[in-house]
C-alpha cells in the first residue's frame, strides 16, 4: 500500500509538472499582484460517471487552488434540452461535451479556443515570520489549429476546426465496426469475417435462410431499412464515402452526395451507395436478408439470431451485459477498397460555453484534460479508444482494440449542418423512398440533397 501511495504521489507530481510546463509559457511573481478570486467551473456531460475527472481535477487544483469544480452527468435523452433551457435562464455549464456530428447545432453557443490567456494563481509559502501568500501570473499559449494535425487523426481536425479556430477537443475517438456471431459464421462454413463488401455479400447469401414464401428465417445482417438499424445514417454515409462520394463542398455550405463522379462520366457514387444499402431489404435481390418487419438489430444480435451487426466499440459493454453467453467478436468495417480504407468516426468533444464568465480558465482545463497523461488516464479508466495519435500508437499492438486504433487513423465524418436531426431525417426519407421505388433513385437522392442543404443555413435556436 505504501508503494501504491508513493506511485500515486509521483504521478500527481508529474501531472503538476506537466501542467506547469505545457500551459505556462511565462510566469511572474509579485507582491503587488492581487490574488485571484474563487471561481467554480461547471462541467456538464451525457456520458461516463460524475467522478471520472476527480484525479485530473485534484492535479489541476494543485496549481490553481482557487478553482472549484461541479460535474453533472445527464441522461442522453435529457442532456441537450437541459443545456438549452439552462442557457436561456443565463445559467448552465462552463464546459460541456457535444458529439462531433452535432457541433454545427451548438456552434453558436461555443467560445472558440483563444490563442492564449493570462491567469493568476496563489499559494501559501512558509517563511521565517509565518505564512505568506505568493501570487503568480501565468501567460499561457494554447495550440494553434495547424498543430492539431500532429496531435489527432485528420477526422478530428476536420470536425473541430473552422477558419483556423478550434471549437472543441476530444478525449476519445470511436469508429463503426463489424460485430459478428462466431457460431452462425461457423455453421455457414465462413472462417473469417469479410474484409470487403463483395465478400460480405457472399457471406450474406451463405448465411441467410428463407422459407418457400421468401420469408426470412435466418437474417445475416441488418441493412436496407431505417427504424430497426440503429446506425443506418452512419452506414449509408460511410458507404457513400468509401464509394468516392464527396459529401459537401470545402466550405460546408452545399451537400454534394448526389453529384456525378468527375473521373467517371455517368457514374453517381452516392446513388450507387444508396442502392447497395437498400438492396439488402429488396425482395428481388439475392442479398435480401432484412426488412422493416424485423425487430431492432441490436436486439436480434444479442439474442443470437443475427450474424453481423454494425456498431461501435462503446456498445461492447452493453452487448456483453445483454448477452453474456453470446460467442461474438469484432472486426474492421468492410471496405470497397481495402487498400485505401475509409472508416467512420463518432465521438464527443469537450468545449466551452460562449457566455461563460471563465472562458480562459475553462479552455485551460480542457487543454490540460486532453493532454497525453490525462487522456491516457481517462482511456484506461473508461475503456474508451484514445483520440491522441501518441496514445493510439501505444495501443496499436493491443489485440483487444487494435482494429479501432487502425480505423481511427482512416476515419472520416462530414458536416451535418445546423440541424443535424433534419439531416438524419433526410437520409431516412431517402432510404424509405429508395425502398418504395416510386421515383427514380437519382431523384430520391437529389431530394435528400436539397433537404440537407437547408440544414446548412445558419439558424439560431
Amino acid at each position: 500500500m505504501k508503494n501504491k501511495k508513493r506511485l500515486f504521489s509521483l504521478g500527481g507530481l508529474l501531472g503538476v509538472l506537466f501542467l506547469l510546463i505545457t500551459t505556462g509559457a511565462f510566469c511572474i511573481k509579485g507582491d503587488s499582484l492581487t490574488p485571484p478570486s474563487q471561481i467554480t467551473l461547471k462541467i456538464w456531460r451525457s456520458a461516463d460517471k460524475s467522478n471520472t475527472f476527480d484525479a485530473a481535477i485534484k492535479t489541476y487544483q494543485a496549481v490553481y487552488p482557487h478553482v472549484k469544480f461541479e460535474v453533472k452527468v445527464f441522461q442522453k435523452d435529457e442532456y441537450e434540452d437541459a443545456l438549452i433551457a439552462s442557457w436561456a435562464k443565463g445559467e448552465g455549464p462552463d464546459i460541456f461535451s457535444v458529439p462531433n456530428w452535432r457541433l454545427g447545432k451548438f456552434k453558436q453557443f461555443i467560445a472558440a479556443m483563444p490563442t492564449g490567456a493570462v491567469l493568476r494563481t496563489a499559494h501559501e509559502q512558509k517563511t521565517t515570520f509565518g505564512a505568506k501568500t505568493v501570487v503568480e501570473e501565468r501567460t499561457l499559449v494554447f495550440p494553434k489549429a495547424s498543430r492539431l494535425y500532429d496531435l489527432y487523426p485528420e477526422a478530428v481536425v476536420n470536425d473541430v476546426v473552422d477558419e483556423d479556430k478550434i471549437y472543441g477537443l476530444p478525449l476519445s475517438l470511436d469508429t463503426l465496426s463489424l460485430y459478428y456471431n462466431r457460431d452462425i459464421l461457423a455453421r455457414a462454413k465462413i472462417a473469417v469475417p469479410p474484409e470487403n463488401w463483395s465478400d460480405f455479400i457472399t457471406a450474406v447469401k451463405a448465411i441467410t435462410v428463407k422459407d418457400q414464401d421468401n420469408n426470412i428465417v435466418q437474417p445475416a445482417t441488418a441493412m436496407g431499412t431505417v427504424d430497426n438499424v440503429p446506425h443506418f445514417f452512419d452506414l449509408v454515409s460511410v458507404l457513400m464515402m468509401q464509394n468516392g462520394t464527396v459529401m459537401t463542398d470545402d466550405r460546408n455550405t452545399t451537400p454534394l452526395f448526389n453529384q456525378e463522379d468527375p473521373n467517371q462520366k455517368g457514374t453517381f457514387p452516392g446513388v450507387k451507395a444508396v442502392e447497395f444499402y437498400r438492396d439488402f431489404s429488396n425482395t428481388n435481390k439475392e442479398g435480401y436478408t432484412w426488412n422493416n418487419d424485423q425487430p431492432d438489430a441490436l436486439e436480434v444480435f444479442t439474442q443470437g439470431n443475427l450474424a453481423f451487426y454494425f456498431g461501435y466499440h462503446d456498445e461492447l459493454t452493453e452487448i456483453s451485459q445483454r448477452a453474456p453467453d453470446l460467442k461474438f467478436s469484432q472486426a474492421k468495417l468492410p471496405q470497397v477498397n481495402p487498400g485505401s480504407p475509409v472508416d467512420y468516426a463518432n465521438y464527443s468533444v469537450e468545449t466551452v460555453y460562449a457566455k461563460s464568465p471563465n472562458i480562459d480558465q475553462a479552455w485551460n482545463f480542457i487543454n490540460f484534460l486532453t493532454s497525453a497523461e490525462q487522456a491516457k488516464s481517462f482511456s484506461e479508466s473508461t475503456g474508451k479508444i484514445p483520440a491522441l495519435r501518441s496514445l493510439l500508437n501505444e495501443k496499436k499492438d493491443d489485440p483487444e482494440i487494435s482494429l479501432y486504433v487502425e480505423q481511427a487513423l482512416t476515419a472520416k465524418s462530414w458536416y451535418h449542418g445546423y440541424d443535424p436531426d433534419k439531416a438524419k431525417q433526410a437520409f431516412a426519407d431517402m432510404i424509405i423512398g429508395a425502398q418504395e421505388q416510386t421515383s427514380p433513385l437519382s431523384a430520391v437522392v437529389n431530394l435528400a440533397t436539397e433537404q440537407v442543404e437547408l440544414t446548412m443555413e445558419e439558424k439560431k435556436l
